[in-house]
């Protein structure tokens, strides 16, 4: 008979068993529950001395580098393939003054972006490293910034759980691969809950759980565990997203107490951007007597109206919401007859079910149409969708001046991708090319942006302008010019690390 549950060790059990021969039970009752207390901190310190005692839980700060890499699920250039990208980091969190800094590079087949996070004085600094610049602080806590890096490393959990012990609850053992593991779970700073599994030999962290709002039940696997002279840690991890294997990590160096760079987390070397032109609340601008420019945020739609027939552009989500602003911004009722999707990425289809009852009909390559059905009730009907090969007019009874051309271009970013064409406004709609975050941020050029310039050259339509889905700025064809003649690659010399994959010394 189990007295009590297999937690206990055996001379727990043994002191049970006989002071519940002379105690009443309610004070048996008290005992298991101090006894319980005992066994997670136990446990914990357990956790601690795995992973450098002392050493780590008083250390001053921790640096990671890692390189990984993570699946792009609805974001490769065809619905059929599955991309990765990888991502090269550098993450040093100073405990002694509650900062943080996260240096990294992301590689995505036509484009790297180079960006550093900063956590100090309670606010989050998000730096383009291009430009050196950042929008404006919000305040966050630490983990914003470097919570991540930290429970994709083991000996970061071991150390976000020493800090939040008194959160941290004793769980059943659980089996894995035979071998027997105590579970613990705790809360993080931001209130989220991570499980981990614990091994009752050695006291490493096997794995972890915890449920991400978008993606899911994440779980993470650690192993082949490496000492230091006084601290240990796993050099591989591999993470899960409801089953699917999501990330790899493939090089890891962790140093503790190390001298910190002269300026870590200040953020005097880098300049604050002007106005920021991602409206917080839903705007409707006006480009010319019947084309206006919908959205908030980063994302917004085009609509060519006539009368009371529009045709749109951008399937994000939040489509019918930005359309709903252009009726009641023009007083007068509409019908959305067609809606062009500029492409199959999953964020850019996030809103095309909202089209569903409606009457609109929805503007795609055949290529993309499956990515599309899969989004919609099964009553959907499919003659609702219409097809662009190579081009294709939208007059929709809509003036000869407001006419509007579709043309399907390839690049890198997109096998197919959909831009539209206003001939009187000389005026492009394009999706992910570029992005004008502020009012005086230059353009900054990269390979697909060169790719979308000589696309849209091939073409010979004599676009002057263009609006982007991400933005209110407009581009002129000028700065187009400018920003892929001018076209430098990022210089790494002062972040060697996530540029250690490159040949090139100013990469």
């Amino acid at each position: 008979m189990k007295i009590m549950g297999p937690i206990i060790s055996s001379s727990y059990l043994i002191i049970s068993l006989l002071t519940s021969l002379v105690m009443p039970v309610a004070a048996t009752e008290v005992t298991k529950v101090s006894l319980n207390a005992v066994n997670v901190g136990a446990v914990i310190d357990k956790v601690s001395n795995a992973y450098g005692g002392e050493y780590l839980t008083n250390a001053d700060n921790l640096t990671i580098k890692e390189s990984y890499k993570r699946t792009m699920v609805g974001q490769s250039e065809t619905p059929e393939i599955l991309n990765l990208r990888k991502i090269d980091r550098t993450a040093i969190v100073d405990f002694t003054t509650n900062r943080a800094q996260v240096t990294q590079s992301i590689k995505q087949r036509e484009i790297t972006f180079f960006m550093r996070r900063i956590f100090n004085q309670g606010l989050f600094y998000n730096i383009n490293l291009l430009d050196n610049t950042y929008g404006q602080p919000v305040p966050a806590n630490r983990q914003t910034i470097s919570g991540f890096a930290m429970l994709l490393n083991d000996i970061g959990v071991a150390k976000l759980l020493t800090e939040n012990i008194a959160t941290a609850k004793l769980l059943s053992e659980m089996t894995i691969e035979a071998v027997p593991f105590h579970g613990i779970s705790f809360t993080l700073p931001n209130g989220e809950q991570l499980t981990i599994y614990i091994n009752k030999e050695s006291g490493f962290i096997k794995r972890t759980l915890r449920q991400h709002p978008s993606v899911g039940l994440i779980r993470t696997e650690f192993s082949h565990v490496v000492h230091s002279k006084h601290f240990s840690y796993a050099k591989e991890t591999e993470s899960f997203f409801n089953n699917e294997l999501a990330m790899v990590v493939i090089n890891r160096e962790v140093t503790l107490n190390t001298a910190l760079p002269n300026k870590f987390a200040n953020v005097k070397q880098y300049q604050q951007r002007n106005k920021d032109l991602y409206p917080s609340k839903m705007t409707v601008r006006q480009l010319s007597d019947n084309v206006y420019l919908v959205g908030k945020a980063a994302v917004h739609s085009l609509f060519i109206v006539n009368g009371n027939n529009v045709i749109g552009g951008e399937s994000y989500a939040g489509i019918v919401e930005r359309f709903d602003a252009l009726k009641k911004h023009l007083a007068k009722p509409l019908q959305l007859t067609y809606l062009v999707v500029t492409h199959h990425h999953s964020d850019h289809l996030s809103g095309v079910h909202e089209l569903a009852p409606l009457s609109t009909n929805i503007v795609t390559v055949k290529a993309h149409s499956q990515e599309i059905i899969n989004r919609m009730p099964a009553e959907f009907d499919k003659k609702r969708l219409v097809f662009v090969d190579s081009e294709m007019p939208l007059n929709n009874n809509i003036a000869n001046n407001t006419a509007v051309k579709v043309f399907d271009i390839a690049t890198a970013h997109s096998s197919h991708n959909l831009i539209l064409f206003i001939p009187a406004e000389k005026l492009v709609y394009a999706a992910d090319y570029y992005r004008s975050s502020n009012e005086a941020e230059d353009i900054v050029g990269f390979t697909d942006l060169v790719n979308f310039r000589q696309a849209i050259d091939k073409l010979d339509i004599q676009a002057e302008k263009f609006a982007s889905v991400h933005g209110i700025r407009l581009l002129t064809y000028q700065q187009l010019i400018d920003a892929t003649d001018n076209y430098l690659k990022f210089n790494c010399l002062q972040f060697t690390y996530i540029c250690q994959g490159e040949n090139h010394p100013n990469y």
